[in-house]
């Protein structure tokens, strides 16, 4: 495992007043364990393949814009990080899927310690398994809307109820012009799509509920510590509070808008069959609002522990998503406050964190722990229901 560390690199100057203008240009949050990468996003480059967004090492304001390759030159990353980077520059899509499957492929081949190898497994088993409730909940959606009649309490077991809705499946493939194999497979893939956000009794234990959750308790948290902490990290306090909100109020907007299209699961499969690329980004809407707060809200709760909450907060300030002008182009909502974001930002005493103090060695053991604690947040949550 290696240690933080300047070099020689000579940085260009950091680009101060940032707002991208698209989701994929933000970037998508990464869980590097290397302490000088905290708040670092990634997405594909003009002339690389990979662009690192990494917000100014100095704690002062703006962001450098680095190509992957350059690294190394940057600091002296750990082998899980760097394995992450060369993992996902291998893959061709960055979306927050195949974000999260590259992490998991990394984190299973045990760079971040046997926590975060025992994390994946768990995360894996229940992505299969919400993919198999989510596909069987759209089945019976299907059937409850096209044959209400048949999805009566106490008629026949589950294998029944799947009998009966592949039927409706064999009976509507006609209005798609399919045959009933590949209108399963249609669904079959539009259920992959609904895993993170959920359909009828797999919603709760879901993706991005659970995080939805987890969110609004953040904000409570943040907003009562604001209140109560003015001179123990309340100004920082009530940024987090400020962007939890925005990001809840378009999250909101976005589910609202992706259960509602099951409620005409025939409607919903004509539109995935005839435009399934647009259906499947208006989809990852959500998964895009969510990114990289999964991290956040777990170095709120560790941060319950200290004296102070100060500069685990400042630390947090760094890891804050900046929304993209986009959304307002999605769901309508100003996006004024966020010149905020661009005004608290720390200036790192060298190879010290938030513990005051600490060895640079004991930060990566500490966001080892809270990479194996986000990897597996979801499968733990779910279990606990």
């Amino acid at each position: 495992m290696n240690h933080t560390a300047p070099n020689s690199l000579h940085l260009p100057k950091p680009i101060m007043g940032y707002f991208p203008i698209t989701f994929i240009e933000r970037g998508l949050a990464l869980p590097f364990t290397t302490p000088a990468l905290a708040g670092t996003r990634v997405r594909p480059g003009e002339r690389v393949p990979l662009e690192l967004l990494i917000p100014n090492p100095t704690g002062g304001r703006g962001i450098y814009i680095l190509p992957s390759t350059d690294l190394q030159g940057l600091c002296r990353p750990s082998l899980h990080d760097l394995r992450l980077v060369m993992l996902i520059a291998e893959r061709a899509a960055i979306t927050p899927s195949a974000i999260r499957l590259a992490a998991l492929d990394v984190a299973g081949e045990g760079l971040a310690g046997r926590e975060a190898i025992a994390a994946a497994e768990r995360a894996r088993a229940a992505e299969e398994r919400a993919a198999l409730e989510t596909n069987f909940e759209m089945l019976l959606a299907l059937l409850r809307q096209v044959d209400p009649a048949q999805t009566r309490p106490g008629q026949g077991t589950a294998a029944d109820l799947e009998r009966r809705a592949r039927a409706v499946v064999a009976r509507i493939a006609p209005e798609l012009g399919l045959p009933p194999a590949e209108v399963a497979r249609l669904l079959e893939t539009l259920a992959a799509a609904y895993v993170p956000a959920g359909v009828g009794r797999s919603k709760p234990a879901a993706r991005i509920p659970i995080l939805h959750a987890n969110l609004l308790d953040l904000r409570k948290q943040a907003q009562e510590w604001w209140r109560n902490h003015p001179d123990d990290g309340g100004l920082e306090a009530g940024l987090l509070a400020m962007v939890a909100d925005l990001t809840l109020r378009c999250l909101d907007v976005a589910l609202s808008e992706v259960q509602g299209l099951t409620q005409d699961m025939r409607g919903l499969l004509r539109v995935w069959h005839a435009e399934q690329a647009e259906t499947a980004q208006r989809i990852a809407r959500v998964d895009w609002l969510i990114d990289g707060w999964d991290r956040i809200t777990e170095a709120w709760r560790a941060s319950a522990a200290l004296p102070s909450r100060r500069d685990a907060l400042w630390e947090i300030t760094q890891m804050l998503p900046v929304m993209p002008k986009e959304a307002t182009d999605w769901f309508n909502i100003g996006l004024e406050m966020q010149e905020d974001l661009m005004r608290h930002r720390r200036r790192i005493v060298l190879n010290e964190d938030w513990r005051t103090g600490v060895t640079v060695f004991d930060e990566i053991a500490r966001n080892e722990q809270v990479l194996a604690s986000t990897t597996a947040l979801v499968a733990d949550a779910a279990a606990a229901r």
